[in-house]
């Protein structure tokens, strides 16, 4: 270890130095230079015995005692115990600050105790003490007792306190000469908190000396980091300002920048404050401190040197604080920035900017505070300024007369924010408590600040003014005196003429009658130049005065007077004299006759007063209309005659019993009076008017009109178009036979509502449409351009029926012909236009079919919407020109013409049954619900399949809803049927059939002609697919049956198989007349022909067994039917693969599958109708050698050798089978199919290898065998009779062993 003084500096304690040199000089003490106390070193210290050599840095003095320590070594002689010279040191722990010569304070020193040497004692000081202390014999503590103690107190007071201060005072000097840096003045000094018990003497000491320092013995140990100063020279924050988070930082700034004055400000860390107050010196330090009532009157005094930021966070610290003293300042300074104003405002000057008292001032007058939410403007601070007294929401009524003052100048300037202005005042004036009697208010209201309404008769200038209050009316008085007087602007006030606060300014409430008599006389004089609305007002407010004033006894001569010499009473735009008006009417006619206004009758001593006649009669308004006649003539009544013969006809003479004239002068269109003979009502004004034709006037009501003989346009144009040949619309058209009765009788036969769909699905059909769409139209459609009132019950809610097939001239007279129909006669067509379309009226009252945008025909058989139809012809038939679609545009507009191309298809409208039709119906009083609706939209969903299956066009059905606030439709389901399956050839094979069909129709032909093809069924998630065969003609010409009609009727049938389904439900066959019937048949296909059906086309017909129409289906059954049947049966059995050689169980389950199950067969669940035609299956199947009996025959690879026992056990489990297919042969030939049963399983594959066409046996097979034989058809079957030994005997057995051979012609 070494030691090398690195620096040795005098120091500048000259007091210290002087005593020390005084007591020297007395020669009793020998120092033999034991310690420097002139000079104090910085001393390194290297410890090279680590393995990294340590360097320590050391600011060293000692000085000697020279009180009460040196005192009690003088008296060392008087003492038992002898001390050594009073010396104490100090080492102040330093490091190097980089490079340079400066140095810097190594904190963190835990100090300890030396006696020369190192004790074993902590002080809890910053810095290490050494001294000439009276220790332990063991050297590890302080001696605590006695004489001893005494010493150690004593010098830890005197030398080591004198050492200690010295230090601080060399490390300040350091400090001022740029040798120390990062020092605080602090950071040396003690905590007493920290420092042990027995060195507190020491403690306390220091802190006395720092506390008790006066005058030039101050020691200036107190530092703000630029100067220096003594504790009776400095000020200390206090610690809530210091630790203030807003303003702490910036007081320490602002009090440095504020020059010498105030440059003494220190910052004290609180545990220096509180060792001075444990020391005893709480009293100075806190004269020495500064609080908030202190700090805020230095700031205040001082705002001007400070810059922004500073000045307004120490401004809202004080806001913030709440403090009653620091309030009171801010009160008094002026110290709150303001808008537009470079000058700070004290607060009770203050405005709010966004509070109701703002509007009231100019920004130039620097009263509005300025700032942000974040600052002056938050909702706190704007509320503590409030309540120091800025002006907010409330104003002292001086301010309010101040303000006021100020008032007409800014209305010079802008009157609409000066009427803002007076708003706020007038509320503000209402927020006063101030007495009403008070001269203040009376001041007010001599101040020309309140906006009033010039007279009438003196707007030409500025229609608004500012008048005193005590010079104006108040607004309830405005109609009895606005032609004379100025009253209260409430528009622009925006107060109610009630407030009290108007009584409050004085303003005048009662005018005097001559006033009121002067507005009635200054408003006629100048009516003209009025709005009639406010002579109106003028009028029935100053009779009402007037009326009360009467009431009230007080003298009526003024107003008798007045009423007697001008036009007095104001009747609908005019006065007019008194002696012109009657009470009881409620009309007027203009120069001849006036009613009073119901309005006006109230007023009953005012009318007495004056004299008012009583009633017109007939006579009189009869005499009116003559004179207009003979003034106008054949002229058109101007707009004002006109007038007055409206309210003689409409409130005089249409009101009075028996005036009912059949030829009353009534004005046409262009307003000549005419005879009501000669004109028309137009009730149709969208309708075109036909020449010649003169309209009553359009102010004419259509009850007056022909009240008084006057014939409507409508009903003119729609009896017009009844006539043939005479309307430029329509011809006639309509069922003509017994309507509702027949009608009636016809739905009967139709008991279910969901054969309507089926009837238009078959129409779109026959008419050859591809598509059909169900629309159920909630809406209720306008009323306005419809055929008339009738009409207006059919525009409800309604199911469409569209198809995109227009309609022939053909089709549509079948439509008319109730129960035959226009198909009858027709090849090729099922269903019946006249007994299949009345199911409609099952639903509607009013059908109606719109096609190829070209025609509208509706039906009308209860003669009860349609204008005009008569039991002869109950519909009418109308062309659509495009004149007729913009008179009628409500009606054309159900018929969905933006939703579909009307031009290519038809349209049905069929309006439901509401309870209001159901009324009126002779067909039906039931309504249709949505419950009716909704089992229409379950007749599509529950057999798609079979409403799609058999049509001959229709591809595509689908239904949709429109509902009541909507306007487009929501589809709810689409069936669809697609020939995706279908092979290039079948495609081909359909198109070639339905090009014969079509020109066998049109030629009257049936030449025979059948196809097959394949399709693929959707609706919705659900798939189908089917192969279906079709058949057209006569197989034989002996098949044709005469049906008793002049036309001849083809058979047309066709079958289908369904192969495929993407659902569970099981498959049932059914009979089809194009579409399903109710009745199952049990087949395993569905059969389609055209049938004769009952007259609800729900089953078959069976009458009568020997009727041409029995015959006609057994027939179809037996000659077409079965043929087609046993075709189909061919086609699927040649369709299935044959050449996969499979384990024979699994081959039986693919012949199920793919064939078998398709044969029919007799049962239980067959309908014995159906029983002849399967027999007759079959025998076609013999007859014609069709190959549709499956045989098997194994295949050996390599080809198995039986065994002896092989030839008697069963068949081996591993061979594999092919299917062929085989006719019905002659029996016991080699070449007929021989059927199995169970009991040959075992023997199965030795017959096989005798090379037997075998049919494999199965519950579906033997079924097949006994209808086989049912139908007289010979089975061959495998028997051990002699014939089939015979058999075995006749073959060659080229691989057979002859123990086999033997086995079966034994």
């Amino acid at each position: 270890m070494t030691r090398e003084v690195m620096n040795s500096t005098a120091v500048s304690n000259d007091k210290l130095i002087q005593e020390t040199k005084n007591i020297l000089k007395t020669g009793d003490i020998t120092c033999h230079n034991i310690i420097d106390y002139n000079r104090a070193q910085i001393v390194k210290i290297v410890q090279d015995h680590q393995v990294t050599p340590q360097t320590q840095y050391w600011l060293l003095y000692s000085c000697f005692g020279t009180q009460d320590s040196m005192r009690m070594f003088r008296r060392r002689n008087e003492n038992e115990h002898v001390f050594s010279l009073p010396i104490g040191g100090i080492a102040v722990p330093l490091q190097r600050e980089g490079q340079t010569e400066a140095w810097s304070p190594d904190e963190g020193l835990c100090g300890q105790a030396f006696c020369f040497l190192p004790l074993p004692i902590e002080t809890g000081l910053p810095f290490h003490v050494n001294g000439t202390f009276a220790v332990t014999s063991n050297r590890k503590a302080l001696c605590e007792r006695g004489v001893k103690s005494d010493w150690n107190k004593a010098l830890l007071k005197d030398a080591l306190t004198s050492a200690y201060i010295t230090t601080l005072l060399e490390l300040k000097k350091m400090t001022q000469n740029g040798k120390l840096k990062s020092y605080f003045f602090y950071t040396f000094w003690p905590n007493r908190e920290r420092v042990s018990r027995e060195f507190l003497p020491m403690v306390e000491s220091f802190y006395s000396a720092i506390a008790q320092s006066v005058n030039s013995k101050s020691l200036e140990l107190f530092s703000n980091g630029q100067t220096w100063g003594s504790i009776d020279r400095v000020k200390f924050l206090h610690p809530e300002i210091e630790e203030n988070a807003a303003v702490g930082d910036i007081a320490k700034k602002v009090f440095f920048n504020m020059g010498d004055s105030y440059s003494c400000v220190v910052s004290l860390p609180s545990w220096i404050r509180e060792s001075f107050i444990q020391c005893g010196f709480k009293e100075i330090i806190k004269q020495r401190t500064i609080c908030w009532p202190e700090f805020y009157d230095v700031v205040f005094k001082n705002l001007r040197t400070m810059d922004t930021h500073s000045r307004n966070s120490l401004v809202l610290n004080a806001i913030d604080l709440n403090d009653r003293e620091v309030d009171v300042l801010l009160k008094r300074y002026p110290c709150i920035p303001t808008q537009g104003c470079e000058k700070l405002q004290v607060v009770k000057k203050l405005v709010n900017p966004s509070g109701k008292v703002a509007c009231l001032y100019e920004l130039e007058e620097g009263r509005f505070l300025e700032g942000t939410a974040s600052d002056f403007l938050s909702p706190k601070r704007i509320q503590r300024l409030s309540d120091l007294g800025m002006l907010s929401e409330r104003l002292p009524l001086e301010d309010i007369i101040e303000r006021a003052e100020k008032i007409p100048r800014a209305w010079q300037q802008d009157k609409s924010k000066c009427c803002k202005r007076i708003q706020c005042l007038v509320e503000l004036m209402k927020d006063s408590t101030l007495d009403v009697n008070s001269q203040q208010w009376d001041s007010l209201s001599q101040i020309p600040f309140l906006p009033a309404i010039a007279p009438l008769l003196q707007q030409n200038k500025n229609a608004t003014v500012l008048k005193k209050p005590c010079e104006v009316y108040s607004e309830r008085c405005r109609d009895v005196v606005s032609m004379t007087e100025f009253t209260v602007d409430h528009i622009n006030l925006r107060i109610h003429s009630y407030d009290t606060v108007l009584k409050t300014l004085r303003v005048q409430t009662n005018p005097p009658v001559q006033t009121v008599l002067q507005q009635l006389l200054k408003a006629h004089q100048h009516s003209s130049a009025f709005e009639k609305a406010l002579l109106h007002s003028i009028a029935y407010m100053s009779y009402e005065y007037l009326n009360t004033h009467l009431l009230e006894q007080k003298d009526p001569n003024p107003i008798i007077a007045h009423a007697k010499s001008y036009p007095f009473i104001f009747i609908e735009e005019r006065f007019v004299n008194v002696r012109s008006v009657a009470r009881n009417m409620e009309f007027e006619e203009k120069p001849y006759l006036y009613v009073l206004p119901a309005i006006l009758s109230k007023f009953e001593r005012l009318w007495d007063c004056i004299g008012i006649s009583k009633q017109f009669t007939k006579e009189h308004y009869v005499a009116a209309l003559e004179e207009l006649k003979t003034v106008n003539g054949s002229r058109s009544l101007s707009t004002e005659d006109l007038n007055k013969y409206i309210a003689i006809l409409m409130k005089g003479l249409n009101k009075i019993k028996d005036s009912k004239l059949e030829n009353c002068l009534i004005p046409d269109e262009k307003g000549v009076l005419t005879s009501s003979r000669e004109l028309r009502f137009n009730d149709s004004p969208w309708m075109p008017v036909s020449g010649g034709i003169r309209l009553s006037h359009e102010l004419i009501p259509r009850t007056v009109a022909v009240h008084f003989g006057v014939m409507t346009t409508r009903h003119h144009t729609l009896k017009n178009c009844l006539v043939s040949g005479f309307s430029p619309f329509a011809r006639e058209f309509g069922q003509t036979e017994k309507l509702t009765v027949r009608i009636k009788n016809i739905i009967d036969a139709y008991p279910s509502k969901k054969d309507i769909l089926k009837e238009l699905i078959q129409n779109a059909d026959d008419a050859e449409a591809t598509e059909i769409h169900f629309v159920w139209d909630k809406r209720q459609h306008s009323t306005q351009k419809i055929f008339g009132k009738k009409w207006e019950l059919v525009q409800g809610p309604a199911l469409c029926v569209y198809n995109n097939k227009t309609f022939s001239d053909t089709d549509l007279r079948g439509i008319q012909q109730l129960g035959e129909g226009g198909k009858q006669g027709t090849l090729g067509r099922t269903g019946k236009y006249g007994l299949g379309f009345n199911s409609v009226y099952h639903l509607s009252d009013c059908p109606s079919i719109l096609t190829g945008d070209k025609w509208l025909c509706i039906s009308d058989p209860n003669l009860k919407f349609v204008e005009g139809v008569t039991k002869e012809s109950p519909g009418c038939m109308f062309s659509l020109e495009d004149e007729f679609k913009k008179s009628f545009e409500d009606v054309y507009h159900t018929f969905l013409p933006k939703m579909f191309a009307l031009n290519s298809g038809t349209m049905f409208r069929l309006p439901l049954r509401t309870e209001k039709m159901a009324e009126k119906s002779e067909i039906s009083i039931h309504t249709v619900t949505e419950f009716d609706m909704k089992e229409l939209y379950s007749a599509l969903t529950e057999d798609p399949e079979g409403l799609i299956l058999f049509l001959k066009h229709i591809t595509k059905i689908q239904f949709s809803e429109i509902n009541k606030s909507e306007k487009e439709p929501k589809c709810c389901v689409v069936i669809e049927k697609k020939y995706r399956e279908c092979t290039e050839k079948g495609i081909k094979s359909k198109e070639n059939f339905d090009t014969h069909v079509q020109t066998c129709l049109m030629s009257g032909k049936a030449e025979p002609c059948k196809t097959i093809y394949r399709m693929q069924i959707s609706a919705g998630n659900k798939q189908s697919k089917w192969v279906i065969e079709e058949h057209f003609g006569f197989l034989k010409q002996e098949h044709a049956i005469d049906n008793g009609q002049k036309y001849l009727k083809v058979p047309q049938a066709a079958l289908a198989a369904c192969l495929a389904r993407t659902f569970t439900n099981s498959f049932t066959g059914r009979a089809f007349c194009s579409l399903p019937l109710p009745e199952e048949t049990g087949l395993p296909v569905h059969v389609n022909a055209n049938f004769e059906v009952d007259s609800s086309r729900r089953d078959l017909w069976k009458e009568d067994s020997d009727s041409l129409k029995m015959k006609w289906n057994q027939s179809l059954k037996v000659n077409i039917i079965s043929p087609l049947y046993a075709d189909l049966l061919l086609h699927l059995c040649t369709t299935m693969k044959k050449d996969t050689p499979t384990a024979l169980p699994f081959l039986k389950d693919q012949l199920q599958v793919s064939c078998l199950q398709y044969f029919p067969c007799i049962s239980k669940g067959v309908d014995k109708g159906w029983h002849e035609m399967i027999s007759e299956v079959y025998r076609s199947v013999s007859q014609r050698d069709l190959p549709v009996i499956p045989i098997v025959h194994s295949q050996h690879d390599p080809p198995i050798k039986p065994t002896a026992h092989a030839v008697l056990s069963s068949y081996h489990p591993s061979l594999k089978y092919i299917v062929n297919w085989c006719s019905m042969s002659k029996s016991d030939s080699a070449d007929c199919p021989y059927f199995t049963t169970g009991d040959h399983d075992n023997i199965f594959e030795i017959l096989d290898d005798t090379g037997m066409k075998l049919v494999p046996h199965s519950h579906k097979i033997e079924q097949i065998r006994k209808n086989f034989k049912a139908a007289g058809v010979n089975v061959s079957e495998i028997k051990m009779s002699d014939s089939f030994r015979t058999f075995m005997a006749s073959i060659r057995w080229p691989h057979t062993s002859t123990t086999r051979k033997k086995a079966f012609t034994r």
